[in-house]
């Protein structure tokens, strides 16, 4: 008999997510707290360049790119690129399947799950390459082969977050965080009260951070128990971003971007509309995030306005930050933009769909985005 097609099968499995119960997995010993940060890899190896998730590259990016190659996929596309420390992209799409695209743009494998991927991927140390499918799986895959598989209780568009020592943490739709040691045998799992659409955050004192679609910012300790809980008055699908003096910056659904400390809510910005955008937090600790008003805001580290940029189309991609100041981010009215640190256009190219994925930036200046086209952009 044919195999149906994977996005028949996605779509039945996206109908179907919604809170399940789900084991809770036997608890093994929390990572040491010196196994836990590793921010500053040149290249961009998981959903926000690192574990704090600030979106900034160490890259000194300033002047426009051009492009380099496109690598059509033919699915659509809404996981944002990582890129390993030789180049290789990896991307997830609707079609189901894993890609790995060299640093010229040519396939070197693909790996087929069951049902479409909206996460993005994250790279371990190893070269191993984490990713969630809708099917309700989170994959480990080693050079295009499966390492192993760990089964969740529902969909998960949550991106897996990796700390130094190769754990993996990520939520999912089965109102759960999940953490997954290197070898795929679960440390423990968590009910958070609510499904869960975000990305983990993992902060230098050892808290991890994640919002859920109930409109509440949840933090758990390294052993999975919960340690505070932040409410807002909007779903939470943004992922948080950790700035240097240890602020927690999110957005929610009522269209504000929040900021907490001390587990306090410490200011909050209102934009127009909904923001699923996560935020950015630059090398001077400006907040830049977008709005489904269609602007990227710069907000000052105290949440004070600075500037928007217009597009034309919701801009639920999150921005990525370079050394030099220039933000990078897609708008669902198609066009990936540059923008100056002082808010001014510096360059812009067009694909051929809304982009609702992140920017990624490697190790060797090149700028890489995906496209709801089905294409792969490298600019160099």
């Amino acid at each position: 008999m044919p195999r149906a097609p994977a996005w028949l099968f996605a779509l039945t499995l996206l109908a179907a997510c919604g809170p399940r119960a789900a084991g809770s997995g036997s608890a093994l010993p929390p990572p040491r707290i010196d196994q836990l940060i590793d921010s500053a890899a040149p290249h961009w190896p998981m959903f926000r360049h690192g574990q704090l998730r600030r979106g900034t590259s160490p890259q000194f990016r300033l002047g426009a790119p051009g492009l380099v190659w496109t690598y059509e996929i033919g699915a659509e596309i809404l996981s944002s690129p990582v890129i390993d420390a030789e180049g290789t992209i990896y991307v997830g799409a609707f079609d189901g399947a894993l890609y790995a695209i060299d640093k010229q743009g040519r396939l070197r494998w693909r790996f087929e799950t069951m049902a479409a991927i909206w996460s993005t991927p994250a790279i371990a140390r190893d070269g191993t390459v984490y990713v969630a499918s809708i099917d309700h799986h989170v994959y480990a895959v080693r050079d295009g082969k499966l390492a192993w598989v760990v089964k969740l209780g529902n969909c998960a568009f949550s991106s897996p977050l990796l700390d130094r020592a190769g754990n993996v943490y990520i939520a999912s739709n089965d109102t759960r965080v999940h953490a997954i040691a290197p070898d795929g045998s679960a440390r423990w799992s968590t009910r958070v009260g609510a499904p869960v659409d975000a990305s983990v955050t993992l902060s230098p004192w050892g808290q991890l951070f994640v919002g859920t679609t109930s409109g509440r910012l949840v933090a758990l300790d390294l052993a999975g128990q919960v340690v505070g809980q932040l409410p807002v008055t909007g779903g939470i699908r943004s992922t948080a971003a950790i700035a240097d003096d240890g602020t927690v910056v999110f957005a929610a659904d009522d269209g504000a971007v929040y900021a907490a400390r001390g587990g306090r809510q410490a200011w909050k910005f209102q934009t127009r509309r909904p923001v699923w955008s996560s935020p950015a937090i630059g090398p001077d600790g400006t907040v830049y995030v977008g709005s489904d008003d269609g602007a990227l805001y710069a907000l000052d580290r105290n949440g004070g306005f600075k500037w928007h940029f217009q597009t034309q189309g919701p801009v639920r991609s999150s921005p990525t930050v370079t050394a030099g100041g220039v933000v990078y981010f897609g708008s669902q009215d198609a066009n990936l933009y540059a923008v100056g640190a002082d808010g001014t256009l510096v360059w812009a190219h067009t694909t051929g769909g809304p982009i609702d994925a992140s920017p990624a930036i490697g190790a060797f200046g090149e700028v890489v985005i995906a496209s709801r086209d089905g294409r792969v952009y490298a600019f160099r």
